[in-house]
């Protein structure tokens, strides 16, 4: 239950957090690397664990053709972020790393640049995105190395001791679109049942520093 977890005014300060921590993070991406990309509102839910699997097909629309940037947290509060691209996004986002006229004028095959080109894309926006949202928290986080997989079921990145089987998790989305391309996916921020107190007390905490 989400009154579990947070009140009414919590939840709106979370969500309020997002916006700001994700809506910077997107234009420092554009100043930085020149990649544009337009985040939709995020959202932020608590689930059962074990309806985490539905929520994110839910949310996606998508039930065998995708691929995921995985990255593990770890510090006051652990979870996982996840990427979620539809299958084929690594070739499309190639461009991005051009070298002069050619793309990756090295001698790796065409699966392989895709997956790094998804990789590289995934570290930047799961790294800008989080670390603007705890850091307007104040709190502090560790990411462990990204990994790329390609259809896997969705609950098992949750079957991992950082997650209890019978506890609710907080769910923090969003929806992205790359402006100049045909391409969008998802980004979802899952933290287990004992990071709680720490967002609740981090939220607190940036609410007294915004209303003085």
């Amino acid at each position: 239950m989400k009154e579990d977890f947070f009140t009414p005014l919590e939840l709106d300060i979370l969500q309020e957090t997002l916006n700001i921590a994700f809506g910077s993070a997107s234009a420092e991406l554009a100043d930085m690397i020149d990649i544009f990309i337009a985040l939709d509102t995020p959202k932020a839910n608590v689930i059962s664990i074990d309806k985490i699997e539905e929520y994110i097909e839910s949310q996606t629309g998508l039930k065998e053709k995708y691929n995921i940037v995985e990255q593990h947290f770890s510090g006051e509060v652990a979870g996982v972020a996840l990427l979620v691209f539809p299958e084929g996004a690594g070739h499309d986002l190639l461009s991005y790393f051009e070298k002069g006229e050619s793309k990756y004028p090295f001698p790796t095959p065409l699966a392989g640049l895709a997956r790094e080109a998804l990789m590289e894309i995934g570290n930047i926006l799961i790294g800008a995105c989080l670390s603007k949202f705890y850091d307007l928290l104040k709190i502090h986080i560790n990411f462990f190395p990204p990994r790329i997989i390609i259809a896997r079921n969705f609950k098992q990145f949750f079957d991992d001791e950082s997650f209890n089987s019978n506890s609710n998790v907080i769910a923090m989305k969003t929806q992205f679109k790359f402006e100049d391309k045909d391409l969008s996916g998802h980004l979802f921020i899952v933290t287990n049942n004992d990071s709680s107190p720490v967002l609740k007390d981090g939220l607190k905490h940036f609410w007294e520093s915004i209303n003085g």
